[in-house]
């Protein structure tokens, strides 16, 4: 897969495109292929390295979280593959659509 991360703080030159591998998804996780992805202004103070100590995250870190696509590999959810769904970092639970 392509992910866009950084490994050290910075401005928008600290961005990189990589090939990563695949996540698996672990017990109740799905695996969405992302159709549109979006970041928040939070990401941006992230990437500076301004966050308060409860934000700081281990580098590298992909940016973003929001988005939408299909379930690519439901895992043991028991959601079905080719579901539409939308993601966000603060989701708990899998929230899909058939169709």
């Amino acid at each position: 897969m392509r992910a866009i991360e950084y490994d050290r703080f910075g401005g928008y030159d600290v961005l990189e495109l990589r090939e990563r591998p695949l996540p698996v998804p672990a017990g109740g996780q799905v695996l969405v292929r992302m159709s549109v992805a979006g970041v928040n202004p939070l990401d941006e103070t992230v990437r500076a390295g301004k966050p308060a100590p409860a934000l700081h995250k281990p580098l590298p870190i992909r940016p973003g979280g929001f988005g939408v696509g299909r379930v690519e590999d439901p895992g043991a959810s028991g959601l079905a593959a080719g579901m539409r769904s939308s993601t966000s970092p603060a989701s708990r639970c899998a929230k899909g659509s058939r169709g």
